[in-house]
């Protein structure tokens, strides 16, 4: 019976260890050190043209353009949106490759830099732009010594793929709810965490658009990452259901496909909160362990922590 007691308890406190470090294990399972190797380049869509071997700029009109990644796993996009007196650059993409030569063919006009968050595929280059802004938060302000700002390992995320923490100077801080005015063009900044506690996204009145970044896309949503929750998921979705019309534009960060403007829309959000309900009330259910995956709808899916720690409140 001692003999048998020992075991379970022994049992108990490998399943609670193995809980408690799942993600670090799980990262450690698939890192590799370096980045996976580029994909082939592929046919692009009518409003594309390969800048080089590696971006693509999608031209959206009006001033607005989409710089692809396509040949990396997961493919990113960034979103330059220019102004009549400025312009702005949301996120700066993988650490891989230079954007800045891609940004100057663009626009002659001041470039300010904005991430929608601090993982390693949207910061890449946000060392090499003299005006960055970020939101303007107690983490933030704690964040920056002397002008530079340094994200964490885990805002970061780039070890798996041997990519190295980087730092950048800050040359301003935007409190939620700031109206960013180009000149002719007016840019929200909305707080929208849920993929990461800092995330913002950028609203655009009165061309109906979003620009999302992680929050959602086409895909698999990460809410199992350290910084993520399904609760802040939910009052995102509250938000954004609410305060966007249903002719919106989501220009999100990632798609399924290679190549093309990852595009969703109103009814997208609207499915997301249905499936953030659902979750909550135990309505739906997951499949796998760590993470837990929901389907959304046949665009998107949600990727969890295991339901003791999804973050509900």
């Amino acid at each position: 019976m001692r003999t048998a007691t020992i075991i379970f308890a022994a049992l108990l406190i490998t399943v609670a260890a193995i809980a408690h470090f799942r993600f670090p294990l799980a990262v450690a399972l698939i890192s590799t050190g370096e980045s996976p190797p580029l994909r082939e380049q592929g046919e692009l869509v009518a409003n594309e043209a390969w800048f080089d071997d590696y971006y693509t700029i999608a031209t959206l009109g009006d001033g607005l353009y989409a710089i692809g990644e396509p040949r990396v796993s997961g493919p990113v996009f960034s979103y330059l949106i220019i102004g009549e007196t400025r312009a702005l650059l949301f996120d700066s993409g993988m650490p891989l490759r230079n954007m800045l030569p891609v940004v100057k063919s663009l626009t002659d006009k001041p470039v300010t830099l904005l991430a929608s968050h601090l993982h390693f595929d949207h910061v890449g280059n946000s060392h090499r732009f003299e005006t960055v802004a970020m939101l303007d938060t107690e983490q933030t302000r704690s964040q920056i010594e002397e002008g530079w700002f340094t994200p964490t390992s885990d805002q970061f995320l780039g070890y798996p793929e041997g990519h190295k923490i980087p730092k950048w100077r800050v040359s301003e801080l935007l409190a939620e709810g700031t109206e960013i005015n180009l000149g002719g063009r007016t840019l929200t900044l909305l707080r929208t965490p849920g993929h990461t506690d800092q995330s913002v996204s950028l609203w655009d009145k009165e061309r109906a658009q979003l620009f999302t970044g992680d929050y959602i896309y086409e895909g698999a949503l990460y809410a199992f990452l350290p910084n993520s929750s399904l609760q802040d998921y939910m009052n995102t979705a509250n938000m954004l259901v609410d305060l966007i019309p249903d002719n919106t534009t989501l220009y999100t960060a990632h798609r399924w496909e290679m190549l093309g403007t990852p595009i969703l829309n109103h009814e997208d959000l609207v499915d997301l909160k249905t499936a953030l309900t659902k979750i909550r009330e135990g309505e739906l259910s997951g499949t796998g362990v760590f993470p837990m995956t929901y389907p959304v709808n046949d665009r998107v899916e949600l990727e969890a922590d295991l339901p003791w720690h999804q973050g509900w409140d």
